[in-house]
């Protein structure tokens, strides 16, 4: 019996179907955040001890339960003089209001320390979300949040575009475990809207949770790192499947010996409790020099990649 071309048309099926169960179990997970939340939480999502300009922004008109809604995020620009080149920055399903701000500020306080603008885009509290979705749903977000966090990505690309303090053509997106796979649905060009052309300049995806739902050819140089010893979803092994369009850098990075979320400050050791089937148990801490190994490639890359 013929197969289906790869990417075409069973994975988009299979995440519509996804999507939809989201939608059903949205009125359980939506929390109506007022802008006191946003207060409240930001002392612990800014970066202290940098020297740049901090600003929460609203902007673009994205989608969910069928009504605009708009974006909302964190800008963070060096105080150097002329244009900066610039990330966009999205974490991961552990969001910003519970138990994500402090390795997240510790991520865009560095990035921003090296004179890249940072864009922190928050998808999950731009719908409501505190906690996002690692323990609200047994539905992996990384499928479902895709549908609408790749068209978020695309619109905080435009809003960046518009700012006189940024390079508008050295612009990347970097992302954290869910957000990392959020950068290879990027990488792979999936559910890119017409409406966009422009693409981001380069990719970095930190422990990303790989969609395996859809298969294609990465179309944008993609930096990926992993921990060796992550058995989860965010693992090498999950991830390796995925080839680049001719003339594309894609590169696979795996630090042996790193457990997953090496990268989360002050990350205790723990059990994860998301380890694929058939392997050992997987665990998350935290790893001061992987960390700092990591950085070292993402910088060499970003400096590569934007000039």
């Amino acid at each position: 019996m013929k197969q289906p071309p790869r990417g075409e048309p069973r994975g988009l099926v299979r995440l519509l179907l996804l999507a939809c169960l989201l939608l059903l179990a949205t009125p359980a997970l939506a929390v109506d955040l007022k802008p006191a939340d946003f207060q409240r939480w930001t002392p612990a999502i800014r970066p202290q001890g940098i020297d740049a300009r901090f600003q929460p922004v609203r902007f673009g008109a994205s989608l969910w339960l069928g009504q605009e809604i708009a974006l909302h995020g964190y800008l963070h620009i060096p105080a150097a003089e002329g244009k900066r080149k610039a990330v966009i920055y999205h974490g991961g399903c552990s969001g910003w209001y519970d138990v994500g701000p402090q390795y997240q500020a510790d991520q865009i306080g560095w990035l921003t320390a090296q004179g890249y603008a940072v864009l922190h885009l928050d998808s999950f509290g731009s719908r409501g979300w505190r906690s996002a979705l690692c323990s609200a749903i047994t539905i992996d977000p990384t499928y479902v949040m895709a549908l609408q966090a790749g068209r978020d990505a695309y619109l905080a690309l435009e809003y960046l575009r518009t700012r006189p303090e940024i390079d508008a053509d050295n612009i990347a997106f970097m992302g954290y475990s869910q957000g990392g796979g959020i950068g290879f649905y990027l990488g792979l060009d999936f559910m890119k809207p017409a409406a966009y052309p422009q693409r981001f300049k380069a990719i970095v995806a930190l422990k990303p949770g790989c969609p395996h739902l859809y298969r294609g050819a990465i179309t944008t140089d993609l930096l990926a790192i992993y921990g060796g010893k992550d058995t989860s979803s965010s693992g090498p092994a999950n991830c390796g499947h995925y080839q680049a369009a001719a003339g594309v850098d894609y590169r696979m990075v795996v630090l042996e010996g790193v457990y997953n979320s090496w990268l989360s400050l002050g990350m205790p050791t723990q059990a994860h409790l998301t380890s694929l089937p058939g392997q050992p148990a997987s665990y998350s801490r935290f790893d001061a020099k992987a960390r700092d190994a990591t950085r070292e490639r993402v910088l060499a890359w970003l400096a590569e990649k934007l000039r």
